[in-house]
């Protein structure tokens, strides 16, 4: 019936859909048919595609609508409805060889409906007034034509029939009579394009009408535009003001309603003309005013002198020089400065003036007073300007071997009262203080009595010090005339010497005392006293410069000059130490490639470590170990004495020279042989590279020297297997490792 070939199918890296078909008829009468599809490919590993979605649909002619002028649609104003038009369907003929026609119709592209008895290739449409649908069922027979399954669907033709649109404009505001008539758009608000008619007028209402242009679906539209008469403004005239007077502001109201502003501001300072600008909207003519300002005339009066306080003050003028009249304020006052203003009687365009008539305060004249002298000392001239500037005289003279007041009076014209001061001339005198006893240096030392046997004040300097014989200096205070005195205090030192913080007492394991202390003053006994305690507790027998502890804990001694009996106590801390006490292990399994050796540590101290002559370390782990007997040690960091133990590292010789030096001629397994031979029950088993038994040897033998079967074995590599019992646990286990003999 029909046959199709795809091409080749390129590979992709993602799969991918595509879809492939072709076009068959079925022949009379039948229902059913074979698709067969053949694999053109040479195949490969696994499927080569996937097959999916096989469908069977109809496939008729593809059918275009044209109206009488050969157009698949058309657009309708609807000025111009009802519509009509003769429509046909074309087919291309691609698949049928008949054609059978059902004309439908729809109001909205989806709800079709079949027209009755349009059956024809074409169809006369007619009476549209709103958008319609046009299109026509296609089959090969008229059997089919109503089957979904058999038929085809014509493309839509479509009737669109555009409203009528009445176009709008935004309205002209009313203009006063002569403004500016800007040209109306000739464009709407939905876009219409036209002409306005008749031309515009800006000294009359008009109504205009506007006509769109052809093709555009639209009416016609018109628009009236209100001129308005222009208005007079007129307003009450404002009378003559004197410079400052308050103006009230103009009305922004004229006699006729008419609205506006006045510019510019109001000035209340001199004559101004002003400018009435009506609102905009108005039609109102603009109006202007003059103000009329007359200027201020000073007022001017002779100053008054200033007085004391409280004396008499005449009545101020209330005619000024120039003859203005008016009156003063407040009341008059001769008790303080006052400023009085000047108001003019109203009518006078004069301005108010103001006087100030200082009123003097009585002053109390102040004088730093003189400080007390004693009877005969120098006497400086009082001084006849007081602090506050009023001058004067003092009386009586002035006298340096009595206590007296002297009187101070102003001079004339000052505003001042007189005033007193007294200079007191103190009598001579010579203070005494019982002597303070010697202390040792740190006692406890009194403050230093501030009043002498005779009650003389004053102050010592300097400040107390109990650690040295110091010289102490006594000042009277000002007001008493006897000279310094001094007072010396001795202070005797104390004994001078000092202990160690810290003393290490070495014990070795058994508990002797392996390095003696003496813990020492410094000091002998002809000149001191000693007293030694531990622990708190005085150590009977203990009484000299030095002492040799047998035990730890917290020393102290008490030393006492015998001269002075100051003593001094002094403490330090003796502690014990002991020799190390610790247990080296070898952690590692024999024959370990890198063997390792702790140690564990039972006394008790800040310890260090050391393998062999290698230098101390604090850590107590040693890695990395070679073969044979090393010695460790451990010492405590703070001093005393070294121990050591003996440790054995299990493993075997990497070469051997049989060559009679008397150098490494034999080989063995290298274990230690005292105090326990670990590898005594040990089997060594010796081979050549090809795997054949040369010796068998045990580590507590001789070893082997390179000769076999009475023949000395060539330089080479050879192979060993050792069983032995594990040091560590007791497993009996395996060891192979291969060994160079060298010649």
């Amino acid at each position: 019936m029909a046959s199709g070939n795809t091409g080749n199918i390129l590979e992709t890296s993602t799969p991918n859909w595509l879809e492939y078909g072709l076009v068959f008829q079925t022949l009379a009468g039948q229902n059913t048919v074979i698709l067969k599809m053949v694999n053109n490919g040479s195949g490969g590993c696994g499927n080569d595609l996937a097959i999916d979605d096989i469908e069977f649909k109809t496939c008729g002619d593809l059918t275009t609508v044209e109206d009488t002028s050969n157009n698949n649609s058309n657009i309708v104003c609807g000025l111009l409805t009802p519509y009509a038009d003769t429509l046909t369907a074309i087919p291309d003929n691609s698949v049928f060889s008949t054609h059978f026609y059902q004309w439908q119709e729809s109001t909205n592209g989806n709800t079709w409906t079949d027209i009755t008895g349009e059956t024809n290739q074409t169809i006369a449409i007619s009476g549209v007034v709103s958008t319609m649908y046009y299109r026509s069922k296609v089959s090969e027979s008229i059997i089919t034509l109503n089957n979904s399954q058999c038929n085809t669907l014509s493309d839509v033709y479509q009737v669109t029939v555009d409203p009528i649109v009445p176009p709008t404009f935004i309205q002209v505001p009313a203009i006063c009579s002569g403004d500016t008539l800007v040209a109306l758009s000739t464009t709407s608000n939905e876009s219409i394009t036209g002409t306005w008619s008749p031309a515009l007028n800006n000294t009359t209402t008009t109504t205009y009408t506007f006509t769109p242009d052809t093709g555009q679906c639209a009416t016609s539209q018109m628009m009236t535009i209100t001129v308005n008469p222009i208005t007079a403004s007129t307003f009450t005239q404002v009378s003559a003001i004197c410079n400052g007077d308050t103006l009230s502001a103009l009305p922004t109201t004229s006699n006729e309603g008419i609205t506006g502003v006045w510019n510019p501001a109001l000035d209340n300072t001199t004559t101004t003309t002003y400018t009435f600008t009506p609102d905009a909207g108005q039609c109102a003519a603009s109006q202007t005013m003059t103000i009329t300002v007359n200027p201020i005339t000073a007022s001017t009066f002779n100053q008054v002198s200033s007085i004391c306080s409280g004396d008499s003050l005449l009545a101020l003028p209330t005619t000024s020089n120039e003859g203005i009249t008016g009156t003063w304020s407040p009341a008059l006052d001769n008790t303080i400065t006052t400023t009085y203003t000047f108001t003019p009687d109203a009518g006078q365009c004069a301005g108010s003036q103001m006087m100030t008539i200082t009123v003097n305060p009585i002053t109390t004249p102040t004088f730093t007073q003189v400080s007390a002298i004693c009877n005969g000392d120098a006497l400086a001239t009082l001084p006849t300007t007081s602090n506050e500037g009023i001058t004067g005289t003092w009386t009586p003279a002035l006298d340096n071997t009595t206590t007296t007041t002297y009187t101070f009076t102003s001079g004339i014209g000052q505003c001042a009262l007189n005033q007193t001061m007294t200079i007191t001339v103190n009598p001579i005198g010579t203070p005494t203080f019982n002597q303070i006893p010697a202390i040792c240096s740190g006692d406890t030392l009194s403050a230093l009595p501030t009043t002498s046997n005779e009650g003389i004040t004053g102050m010592w300097s300097p400040a107390l010090d109990n650690t040295i014989t110091t010289t102490y200096i006594f000042t009277p205070d000002p007001q008493f005339c006897p000279s310094q005195v001094s007072l010396t205090i001795d202070v005797f030192e104390n004994p001078i010497f000092s202990l160690q913080n810290e003393y290490f007492l070495c014990f070795d394991l058994n508990a002797a005392i392996v390095s003696p202390i003496t813990i020492d003053t410094g000091l002998n006994t002809t000149m001191y006293n000693f007293t030694w305690l531990l622990n708190g507790v005085i150590i009977a027998g203990a009484n000299h410069g030095t002492y040799i502890p047998i035990t730890g804990g917290n020393y102290e001694v008490i030393v006492q000059n015998l001269s002075t009996m100051c003593s001094k106590m002094v403490s330090t801390l003796v502690t014990v130490l002991t020799e190390p006490n610790f247990e080296a292990d070898v952690t590692t399994d024999a024959f370990t490639k890198n063997q390792t050796i702790e140690i564990t540590t039972i006394s008790i101290g800040d310890f260090e470590y050391q393998l062999d002559a290698a230098s101390w370390q604090d850590e107590p782990i040693f890695n990395n170990v070679s073969i044979g007997e090393h010695i460790v040690t451990v010492r405590d960091k703070r001093g005393c004495i070294e121990s050591s133990r003996t440790v054995f590292i299990i493993g075997y010789p990497k070469y051997f020279t049989p060559n009679g030096d008397g150098y490494n001629e034999t080989w063995n397994i290298v274990g230690p042989t005292s105090p326990i031979n670990s590898l005594a029950s040990a089997e060594i088993y010796i081979y050549n590279r090809y795997g054949k038994l040369l010796k068998q040897i045990n580590p507590t033998g001789e070893g082997w020297n390179g000769v076999y079967n009475g023949v000395k074995m060539s330089s080479d590599d050879y192979w060993f297997i050792v069983e032995y019992n594990e040091p560590n646990s007791g497993e009996r286990k395996e060891f192979k490792a291969h060994f160079a003999l060298k010649r």
